[in-house]
């Protein structure tokens, strides 16, 4: 079983060289599979690439764990994660807690092929199970950092299976100010049929009061079927309240669709490896169905996916429809759709929607290089005449160097500025202590109907080796001059987890040193406490430090 590893690194970046000669893959794949940070937290890793997937410039390759729920997602529609002109991986860690801490993992890497085309690749690896968790404990300080004891403490206790190694149960109990009974939270785990995880809540029951009372229970079911032609999957929650009916209970609510309250929910996956009916192969259809009883469907929306490559998750086009359900009554409230070519979304057709029928509203068009990356971005009308347009500039190593928004008047064709307008520009700095990087992001408003000339804003970050940001400053323009608004710095370890957050207050362009904050973390690299002080090394707010102990 893996132990606790990095659960509170939001970006852990591994520095990695370029790499060149005649490779089909650009060393994505190598350098995924040299990582020991994917291979302590996933027992196993499976790479799927080969050169049918490279596709002007770009490689696709999908990575999956046994515990990922999502192994071959391929997620080209989220750039926001990242950096453009980094030669680097990067480890996208987040973690949720529900009851314990779960994990995902995103890798991406950007550096050249031998032939100097430059790629954007990205694999995700889903959830991944926690650490070997066996309590955890939380002790309350005061600002001043001395202990405030709890009248009684809350427990945290996990119970793992002997044989199997899985996640059984996990209680968590707590109490009031008084000491008395609060809340008593229990999980049972068992076994997932989807080769893609090892274990499900399969049944959550919250007691309430001093007499430990059932307030409400939330049940989960998971049905398999796998043919040749079909595979599916069918995920049933019920919620019950304390009296063991059917119904909602307010710490697990699934909300109200329709007018009314949802006690049931259904969520379906079809996958048809062959074409049946009017669903083509290669199709997936994703239906999530909510019931104000156990029979009585009231709201449903259903997204469908056509890839060219499924394996790969190249997509083809993409549709969600909602509806609200009124006995046998269905009606249309919702309605978009994204088409794909070469595996990036190409057009958005947005719908309005009245009286259960879909009206074309608009259509968004993305124009893109041989890398995929968005050079013109258009909207038009149901007419086909442009109302508003984004260019994108880049330089030679594709990266983002100006945007420049306006919008359109589709019968004259007249342009007005509409204000997302920016330019960046990257600098490579040296000191004695290392080589990093700086890039600007400069924001350009609208003069009347153009961008101005002058600068209203700016933001500088400089980032360290591994692509973490060291300062950020935030300036803003008087004149033609800039002005420092505002900076934070950073502080990490060797483990790329931050340490201190240092702020500063900026008086007339001066920067001088604030409060701070200080991160600090076990021996198994779980964020234990931050601690927020003063400019005297006061601290400022209470404060928790929690501390596991691991099987």
């Amino acid at each position: 079983m893996m132990k606790g590893k990095p659960q509170i690194l939001w970006f852990l970046v591994l520095v990695l060289p370029l790499l060149g000669g005649c490779r089909k893959d650009n060393g994505l794949s190598d350098n995924l599979a040299a990582s020991a940070l994917i291979s302590d937290f996933a027992k196993e890793i499976k790479y799927n690439y080969g050169p049918k997937n490279r596709l002007k410039g770009v490689f696709k390759l999908s990575l999956m764990a046994n515990q990922a729920f999502d192994a071959n997602h391929w997620g080209w529609e989220e750039p926001s994660f990242f950096l453009e002109g980094g030669n680097r991986v990067i480890s996208g860690i987040q973690t949720f807690a529900n009851p314990l801490p779960i994990t995902t993992l995103s890798f991406r890497f950007f550096g050249p092929y031998g032939d100097g085309t430059l790629p954007y690749n990205e694999a995700f690896t889903g959830a991944l199970r926690p650490a070997d968790i066996l309590s955890m404990k939380r002790t309350n300080y005061s600002a001043s950092g001395v202990e405030v004891p709890p009248v009684k403490p809350d427990t945290y206790q996990a119970v793992y299976n002997a044989q199997t190694g899985l996640l059984e149960s996990y209680i968590e109990t707590a109490y009031d100010t008084a000491g008395a009974l609060s809340t008593v939270k229990s999980y049972n785990f068992a076994s997932d049929p989807r080769s893609s995880a090892e274990f499900f809540i399969e049944n959550y029951i919250l007691r309430s009061g001093v007499n430990s009372t059932i307030t409400g229970i939330t049940n989960t079911k998971i049905i398999l079927s796998v043919s040749a032609t079909l595979d599916s999957e069918q995920v049933e929650e019920r919620n019950y309240d304390a009296a063991g009916a059917l119904a909602d209970f307010t710490n697990n609510s699934f909300g109200t669709a329709n007018g009314a309250t949802v006690v049931k929910r259904v969520t379906t996956k079809a996958k048809y490896l062959a074409a049946s009916g009017d669903i083509a192969k290669n199709t997936l259809v994703q239906t999530l169905s909510l019931y104000s009883d156990e029979t009585s469907l009231v709201w449903q929306q259903v997204e469908t996916t056509l890839y060219t490559d499924y394996h790969f998750s190249k997509k083809s086009s993409y549709t969600v429809k909602k509806y609200n359900m009124t006995g046998s009554t269905k009606t249309l409230i919702e309605q978009n759709v994204q088409i794909y070519a070469n595996g990036f979304v190409a057009e958005i057709d947005n719908y309005t929607v009245a009286s259960g029928k879909a009206s074309l509203a608009s259509v968004e068009l993305f124009t893109r290089d041989a890398q995929g990356q968005i050079t013109l971005y258009q909207v038009k009308n149901t007419s086909g005449q442009v109302t508003a347009k984004t260019t994108y500039t880049r330089d030679t190593q594709g990266r983002l160097t100006q945007l420049r928004a306006v919008s359109v008047d589709p019968n004259t064709g007249n342009e007005t500025c509409t204000g997302a307008n920016y330019d960046k520009t990257y600098e490579t700095l040296t000191s004695s202590s290392g080589t990093y990087k700086k890039i600007t992001q400069t924001t350009f408003p609208c003069s009347g109907a153009t961008v101005s000339s002058s600068p209203s804003a700016a933001t500088a970050t400089t980032y360290n080796a591994f692509m973490q940001p060291l300062v950020v400053q935030t300036y803003t323009f008087v004149g033609p001059a800039a002005e420092l608004t505002g900076q934070t710095e950073y502080t990490y370890n060797s483990k790329g987890a931050v340490t201190k957050k240092q702020d500063y207050t900026v008086s007339a362009g001066q920067a001088v040193k604030a409060g701070y904050t200080l991160y600090q973390y076990d021996s198994n690299d779980f964020l234990i406490s931050s601690i927020p002080y003063d400019l005297n090394d006061q601290g400022t707010a209470a404060y928790v430090v929690t501390s596991y102990t691991y099987r």
